[in-house]
């Protein structure tokens, strides 16, 4: 897969590359009751080596969660971002918005546009899935939006629907 960029901007928001001063948002965010459609709330343990593995990815694979950040103050909202966890299956989109506070203001959205516009026009890429909880009606609805075409149930996944993602037909129709 092509590298990303490390650092992308939209007119709210920096999305970039994680940092250890992340971590403690997100330890509030994934030991705390927005995890519960994400198989949560983690213990502190768990929480703390998801996160690394945001940093691991980014080392090991040339891109991954991009961090979506307040300009000025660079108060960590979230993440918006590929990840490849099994090359043979592909890249997955993946986010989350990590204070109530932020819910619904149209960042998600914003993000994920900046994102997939990024991976497509920059960086070549044609497709990717994402996966989402079926009760997870603000996710499903935020894929709805960025283009998803909702696939098959993630049958490893109990609960959990499946989109693809057509980088290339999104990208043209201008929808991100």
């Amino acid at each position: 897969m092509t590298r990303t960029a490390e650092t992308l901007r939209t007119a709210r928001m920096v999305l970039r590359r994680p940092t250890l001063d992340d971590l403690p948002a997100y330890m509030a965010f994934a030991t705390g009751p927005r995890m519960t459609y994400l198989n949560g709330p983690m213990t502190t343990r768990a929480a703390t080596e998801k996160f690394l593995s945001f940093l691991g990815h980014w080392q090991a694979r040339g891109f991954g969660r991009y961090i979506m950040a307040e300009p000025g103050s660079d108060r960590p909202m979230g993440f918006f971002g590929p990840v490849d966890h099994d090359p043979a299956v592909g890249p997955e989109l993946t986010w989350t918005l990590w204070s109530d506070a932020d819910a619904g203001r149209g960042l998600a959205l914003e993000a994920g546009r900046e994102v997939i516009r990024h991976l497509a026009q920059d960086c070549d890429w044609t497709a990717v899935a994402a996966h989402t909880h079926e009760h997870n009606q603000s996710s499903r609805r935020l894929a709805d939006k960025l283009g998803g075409v909702l696939g098959y149930s993630a049958a490893n996944h109990a609960n959990w629907v499946h989109y693809d993602f057509d980088l290339t037909a999104i990208t043209a129709k201008g929808a991100a």
